[in-house]
């Protein structure tokens, strides 16, 4: 009879532990699902929105590539052989010193704020 009655214990045990392993695989299976549904409609929801961004982005960089383009052959001009060669490296000594200039300018800012602060 006690033996019997350990058997039926440990047979509802048994039957406890594999319904809670049952129901942790389906809770798990059920959270995965639902994670991947959850995925895929925050991907469905911003694809147009993200196409519009990328269509936008790449027809800004088109106009910004055809711009400085058109700039840099407007100030280099159609010139050809030595004097082209002259002129753009006139032009590009030229862009650095203005360079210089404005970084020398922005020190001397700094330089005069830093002044004005210890006083």
């Amino acid at each position: 009879r006690k033996r019997w009655k350990a058997m039926r214990k440990a047979g509802a045990l048994l039957q406890t532990a594999l319904r809670t392993a049952a129901a942790v695989a389906k809770f798990q299976e059920e959270k995965r699902r639902t994670e991947a549904c959850i995925e895929l409609q925050a991907f469905l929801r911003t694809l147009a929105l993200r196409s519009l961004f990328v269509r936008r982005r790449n027809g800004a960089a088109r106009i910004q590539r055809i711009w400085r383009g058109w700039r840099c052959r407007q100030k280099i001009g159609r010139l050809k052989g030595k004097m082209a060669e002259d002129r753009i490296k006139k032009m590009r000594e030229e862009e650095q010193r203005e360079i210089a200039l404005k970084e020398a300018k922005r020190e001397a800012d700094q330089q005069q704020r830093a002044l004005k602060e210890m006083q």
